[in-house]
C-alpha cells in the first residue's frame, strides 16, 4: 500500500514512511470516562480538516498533557497502541471547571523531523469536556522548499517597542547614565522590548552538542500543513547571562540630533528568545500551534516568541547600553534595530527599526 503514510514514533517525533498492511486507520473504540475524567484518541490530521479520514493513522505512544487554568500540567499520559488515552479522574481542577485543556505535539513528516528537538515545545491545545470522549486531530507538517512553494505560511513579524505594561518593566525610553559598571566609561542604559505581531517565531539548534559554545540554528515557519526550514545564524553562550542567546538579534545606535550621523553603536547584541510580556495575544482556538516553553529556559535545543508576546530585557542587564564615553551632553536619538543582518524570515521588515530622543546628561 505504497504512498499512504504512517507515523513511526520515537519519543514524540514522527518520521513518515510507507504504511504497511495492517496499520490502524479506523477510529478505535474508546470507553466513556467518569464525570471527572476524559478519554479519547489521537489521529494524524494530514489535511487539517479536523475530521478523521479513512487514510489517516492513529498515533500510538504519543504524549498527552492535561491543564486547567494554571501554567503547570495536572496530568500526563501516553496513548496506547491504538492511539487511545484515558484519564479516569483529573485532580486539582479549578472549582467549577467543566472542561480541561489537552496539549499535544504536532507530527513532523519526513525531513521535517530532522533536528527537531525531542521532545519539542511546539504544541497544539484542545478543550475537552469532562466526562466525554474526544477524537483529537493532531496537525501534521510536511516540508516545503521555499516561500513560493509553501502555502499559507504564518511568518513572524518582529517589532521593537517603546512602551511596556506596568512599573515592573520600565520602558526603553526610561534611560539611565551608568559610570560604575565600567570604571572610566560612561554607559547609557536602557531596556529593550521586541514584540512578535505575526506567526510563531521558532528557532531550533542543529546537531546540538553538549558543552559547545555556539550552535547553528534553523528557523521553522509553519503553514496550514507545511513547514519551511530556514538557516538562521547561531546560538551563542553568553558568559554573563549564563545561558544561550540568538547571536545578533538586535543592534543599538546613538544618532546625532538630526539623525544624520551614527555616533556610537553597540555592535551585535544577542538575545534569549522567550515570552516575557503579553502584548495582545490572540485567543487560542482548538488546534492552534504555539510554543509551550518554560520562560527563560534559553537552551540550545529551541527558543522562540509566540504571537502577541514580547521579549524584554531590563536596562540593568549586561549589554543593555551604549558606551557614550566622550560624547557631550545634549539632545540625541537612540535607535533600535531588530534582526539587523536579516537572519530571520518575517512578514514585514519595514517595522524592524524604531528611534526615540534622549537628553543626555554626562557627569
Amino acid at each position: 500500500m505504497a504512498g499512504i503514510v504512517m507515523g513511526l514514533v520515537a519519543a514524540g517525533i514522527v518520521v513518515v514512511a510507507t504504511r504497511p498492511d495492517g496499520a490502524q486507520t479506523a477510529a478505535p473504540d474508546v470507553a466513556r470516562p467518569a464525570a471527572t475524567g476524559i478519554s479519547g484518541y489521537l489521529f494524524q490530521d494530514r489535511n487539517r480538516n479536523g475530521a478523521h479520514d479513512e487514510d489517516e493513522v492513529v498515533l500510538p505512544k504519543w504524549t498527552v498533557r492535561v491543564y486547567s487554568t494554571g501554567p503547570l500540567p495536572l496530568s500526563q499520559v501516553v496513548t496506547d497502541d491504538r492511539g487511545v488515552f484515558s484519564i479516569p479522574r483529573i485532580d486539582d481542577l479549578t472549582p467549577g471547571e467543566t472542561t480541561a485543556e489537552l496539549r499535544v505535539q504536532p507530527v513532523m513528516e519526513g525531513p521535517a523531523a530532522i533536528d527537531m528537538p525531542d521532545p519539542s515545545g511546539l504544541s497544539q491545545s484542545f478543550t475537552v469536556s469532562l466526562g466525554h470522549r474526544a477524537a483529537v486531530a493532531v496537525a501534521s507538517f510536511r516540508p516545503c522548499l521555499d516561500q513560493v512553494q509553501c502555502s499559507g505560511l504564518e511568518l513572524p513579524d518582529l517589532v521593537p517597542q517603546l512602551t511596556t505594561s506596568g512599573d515592573d518593566y520600565p520602558a526603553p525610553t526610561d534611560t539611565r547614565v551608568d559610570t560604575t559598571t565600567r570604571p572610566g566609561r560612561v554607559l547609557l542604559r536602557f531596556a529593550s522590548s521586541t514584540a512578535n505581531l505575526g506567526g510563531v517565531l521558532h528557532v531550533v539548534g542543529v546537531h546540538t552538542e553538549p558543552g559547545a559554545p555556539s550552535q547553528l540554528i534553523q528557523q521553522r515557519v509553519y503553514g496550514r500543513s507545511e513547514v519551511l526550514v530556514h538557516d538562521a545564524g547561531r546560538f551563542v553562550y553568553h558568559p554573563t547571562h549564563h545561558h544561550f542567546h540568538m547571536e545578533g538579534f538586535e543592534r543599538y545606535e546613538l544618532l546625532s540630533a538630526d539623525k544624520s550621523t551614527v555616533l556610537r553603536t553597540s555592535g551585535k547584541v544577542s538575545f534569549c528568545l522567550t515570552d516575557i510580556l503579553a502584548m495582545h495575544p490572540p485567543a487560542r482556538r482548538d488546534g492552534d500551534v504555539f510554543l509551550d516553553l518554560p520562560p527563560l529556559e534559553c537552551g540550545t535545543k529551541e527558543q522562540g516568541i509566540n504571537t502577541g508576546f514580547a521579549d524584554y530585557y531590563g536596562r540593568e542587564l549586561p549589554d543593555q547600553w551604549l558606551d557614550v564615553t566622550g560624547v557631550r551632553s545634549g539632545r540625541y536619538w537612540v535607535r533600535f534595530t531588530v534582526d539587523p543582518e536579516h537572519h530571520l524570515l518575517e512578514s514585514d521588515t519595514t517595522n524592524n527599526t524604531v528611534a526615540f530622543p534622549v537628553d543626555l546628561q554626562v557627569p
